[in-house]
């Protein structure tokens, strides 16, 4: 899955608040490369919001969960949702569901709870439960999950690639890309 082309675009989708706004929606950044659109975290709003800047769920590929609170992954059970119905064929990739560990159990309680309404066919849908540290290539990008080496405690999505460099956590998005792009 290598691309001969070197585009990447970031468009902030929330800037992160759990309490409902009309200027800002909770935390989530959709990253265009040439051949996938990752999104990280799905606070509430996020799908409106894809469809406001060109990309239907449906073009998703990858979500990558920066932790499980609410305003980072409360649309992920519509998202799913929605990608099933109104009869689950619109998606033509699979979705790659990546996050930190306890991830899995997190999914598996929502399924618990949602049943048939979330499960995708198993070849639409992949999950990756990480560990520290682990790395994996998407197209030309590298991505890293691992700890900030300021601080330990906190974990860290590490993407490189040959033109840009950045970091993704449950530090608000737009500081980080103020200060990293």
């Amino acid at each position: 899955m290598i691309s001969n082309h070197n585009k990447l675009s970031v468009t902030i989708l929330g800037s992160g608040t759990c309490v409902p706004s009309l200027k800002r929606s909770s935390c989530s950044v959709l990253m265009r490369t040439d051949d996938n659109n990752l999104l990280f975290d799905s606070g509430a709003g996020t799908m409106k919001r894809l469809l406001e800047a060109g990309v239907e769920i449906f073009d998703v590929s990858f979500i990558f969960y920066s932790h499980f609170h609410p305003d980072h992954t409360s649309e992920l059970v519509p998202f799913l949702f929605s990608n099933k119905y109104p009869d689950g064929s619109r998606r033509k990739r699979p979705l790659t569901l990546v996050a930190g560990n306890g991830f899995l159990k997190f999914y598996e309680n929502l399924k618990f709870v949602y049943g048939h309404w979330i499960e995708l066919d198993t070849d639409l849908l992949k999950i990756m439960n990480l560990t520290i540290p682990i790395m994996t290539c998407v197209g030309l990008m590298i991505l890293r999950w691992n700890r900030f080496q300021w601080n330990t405690t906190r974990r860290a999505l590490h993407i490189e690639s040959p033109v840009r460099t950045g970091y993704l956590s449950s530090i608000p998005v737009i500081r980080i890309f103020q200060i990293i792009w």
